[in-house]
């Protein structure tokens, strides 16, 4: 991917994968009668390392792709996403929906 991305004209900084958090038994859960989450505190911890990378690409005005995982990974890069270049969305203005 990464020479398919360059021969198409991107500029490609690989800076690895982030390490993956495992469910650990000591790990806090959620009460059953919140719901049936499971191993909300290692997505979370995911999603943080996610947040932490992508933001830190973004600051520096690159453009951050996050590949694999599940659905559960966009929340860390669209927080980086909004923490750095504020509201988004594809409303009637475009992208920032100005």
């Amino acid at each position: 991917m990464l020479q398919t991305l360059s021969a198409l004209g991107w500029r490609v900084q690989y800076t690895g994968d982030i390490p993956s958090v495992s469910p650990q038994a000591h790990d806090p859960s959620l009460d059953e009668a919140e719901g049936n989450a499971r191993n909300c505190y290692a997505v979370g911890e995911g999603n943080r390392l996610i947040y932490e990378a992508s933001k830190a690409a973004l600051e520096k005005g690159e453009f951050s792709l996050v590949l694999g995982g599940d659905h559960s990974i966009a929340t860390g890069s669209l927080a980086a996403v909004l923490k750095v270049r504020g509201g988004v969305g594809a409303g009637e203005g475009g992208l920032r929906g100005e």
